[in-house]
């Protein structure tokens, strides 16, 4: 029965791809901020992550140019592997771009049953494949209602040089 007076709420999907919309803000890198968090059966967050540096690397402008990032970042997916809690068998992982080959990996040897992810790189598609091919199920979250319009357009603007947009599309 619906209650007049309550007002509509995001659903549990939303509402974690919105949290690792916000986690990747905290991303340094000035190209692409990723963020992704790890949600139990529960519905309790056991995990984040954001691309970022390990901890002690230098943070320094020259280190995060293309040509020397990319073998030093750990991707968000890993980083919320490596920092969740307890076992992560049979979770959903919610990250804001679709894994690459390596965090896919770690995210089946990790039992993590589900991935849900906001876009997508054409680079990605492997990735995806191999997932499904494993088990682990993904999905692509099509943002739909008022909660996603503030939200996602901020995270969209910084990061849409480097994003795959295709087909998306968010719906007031």
């Amino acid at each position: 029965m619906n209650n007049p007076n309550t007002r509509e709420v995001p659903s549990w999907d939303e509402y974690f791809m919105m949290i690792a919309m916000t986690t990747a803000f905290r991303s340094k890198d000035p190209r692409t901020q990723v963020g992704a968090i790890i949600v139990n059966s529960e519905k309790h967050i056991v995990g984040t992550g954001y691309n970022g540096f390990a901890p002690g690397y230098p943070d320094t402008p020259e280190n995060w140019e293309r040509s020397k990032k990319h073998s030093r970042v750990i991707h968000a997916e890993r980083n919320a592997i490596l920092h969740s809690h307890g076992s992560i068998s049979g979770t959903c992982l919610y990250t804001t771009l679709s894994p690459c080959l390596e965090c896919a990996k770690s995210i089946v040897a990790s039992k993590v049953s589900k991935v849900l992810y906001l876009t997508d790189r054409e680079v990605n598609a492997d990735s995806l494949v191999f997932l499904g091919e494993c088990g682990v199920t993904t999905e692509r979250l099509t943002p739909t209602g008022i909660f996603w319009w503030d939200l996602s357009n901020k995270f969209l603007e910084k990061t849409v040089n480097s994003l795959t947009l295709n087909n998306m599309e968010i719906k007031k």
